[in-house]
């Protein structure tokens, strides 16, 4: 990845051991600098991710070719995505193809992976160069000027001080490290913003990975196995998509408005009860 290494190394602390944070520990560290990777979660927390999946645009694929075994590994676990249909009711309505001019110019291939199989391999990459993994390390405060501070300093739930040169933030949208880049006012939108309908004030997504070996048993879905398009079905106010993902789960995420759900913001690990669908047929939107 870098044909030579830094003359002067640094000690790095990146915060978040999901896909981003992974990414960012391999890449320094093959650049020769010392790398603690901070993640609050449990590592069982990852290990268990085996429903969820991930889409990788070419542009993120044209990074992951930079990673040794990564084409191998998206060969074999993840799916080729041909392009897209859009279809409305039972009729398909339109078709958007990843054509061969669209995927040379765009320089790789679209894919969509198992959340598990793509965090394993960037995990496994980490082990193997010593990048410093440390979980259930959840960051309480970041110091960045004191006395007897000569670069930074991570601050852990358990009392535990990390020292490094650079702290990098990989930790979601609720980032503890952004709120020392970025102030209130830096994100404040414009006074002009557009008012939201209320039929799409709350949008909520339920996501359902099915294996496609059940699949394959019912009649009515099996066609749904039998190509890699992602499929869009459009709804009045809502919509749905689904598409395999890797060899063995059938990913759906389903949209839908119901403005009296209460909205809390949490990690993205969270797991919370949906409606069900007698309750989604009780609410005003039920009918539409």
């Amino acid at each position: 990845m870098y044909q030579t290494k830094t003359k002067h190394i640094l000690n790095f602390i990146v915060i978040g051991g999901s896909i981003g944070g992974l990414s960012t520990a391999y890449c320094i560290r093959q650049a020769g600098h010392n790398i603690t990777l901070l993640e609050k979660h449990d590592i069982s927390v990852f290990q268990s991710q085996k429903d969820s999946g991930l889409r990788i645009p070419p542009n993120m694929t044209r990074l992951l070719n930079e990673f040794p075994g990564a084409k191998e590994m998206l060969e074999e676990k993840a799916t080729i995505s041909p392009g897209h249909f859009l279809v409305e009711g039972s009729v398909r309505m339109a078709k958007m193809t990843y054509k061969e001019e669209v995927i040379s110019d765009l320089g790789a291939l679209y894919y969509r992976v198992p959340y598990l199989d793509l965090w394993n391999y960037l995990y496994g990459l980490c082990i193997s160069c010593n990048v410093q993994c440390k979980f259930n390390s959840e960051v309480a405060d970041i110091i960045i000027s004191a006395p007897d501070l000569l670069g930074v300093r991570t601050v852990l739930t358990t009392g535990e001080n990390i020292n490094g040169d650079i702290i990098i933030g990989a930790d979601g949208h609720n980032s503890i490290v952004r709120d020392f880049i970025i102030t209130d006012e830096a994100v404040e939108g414009p006074e002009d913003e557009p008012e939201q309908t209320d039929l799409l004030e709350v949008p909520q997504l339920i996501r359902l990975s099915i294996p496609l070996k059940e699949m394959e048993k019912d009649p009515e879905l099996q066609s749904l196995t039998e190509n890699n398009w992602w499929t869009v079905w459009m709804g009045y106010g809502q919509f749905h998509n689904a598409g395999k993902e890797g060899n063995e789960q059938y990913g759906l995420n389903i949209y839908y408005p119901f403005k009296q759900y209460e909205v809390v913001d949490m990690d993205w690990n969270i797991r919370k009860p949906c409606l069900g669908l007698d309750e989604l047929e009780a609410t005003e939107y039920g009918s539409q």
